[in-house]
């Protein structure tokens, strides 16, 4: 029953990464940025999951998180946003919620 649980929780905090990001980024983008922007998000929930079923790291997933939660602005910097205070907010605290999702993912494998 932990189980289904925390399978559940860990997609909820999966969705609301996703809902944050689509949110900052894709709402003014053009058709070629969305795909990297929905192929960046892609990429980060399949790391964040692998690493919650191989090495739960709350180091490693909170890395993961935020660098793509960063990394729309490197790719071009003239159409996407840069993170500022008001999002900086919200992406630390998703990312928290990742991380403790990863806690608990530890807490319950022992």
């Amino acid at each position: 029953m932990k189980q289904v649980g925390m399978i559940v929780a860990s997609g909820v905090g999966l969705m609301i990464y996703c809902l944050l990001f689509e949110f900052r980024y894709s709402w003014h983008a053009e058709l070629e940025s969305l795909v990297l922007l929905r192929s960046t998000c892609a990429v980060a929930v399949a790391a964040i999951t692998v690493l919650w079923a191989i090495y739960p790291s709350p180091f490693i997933v909170g890395l993961v998180s935020l660098g793509c939660l960063v990394s729309p602005p490197l790719f071009n910097p003239s159409l996407f946003a840069k993170p500022d205070w008001g999002f900086s907010a919200y992406g630390l605290i998703t990312v928290g919620l990742l991380i403790g999702i990863t806690i608990l993912w530890q807490i319950i494998r022992r």
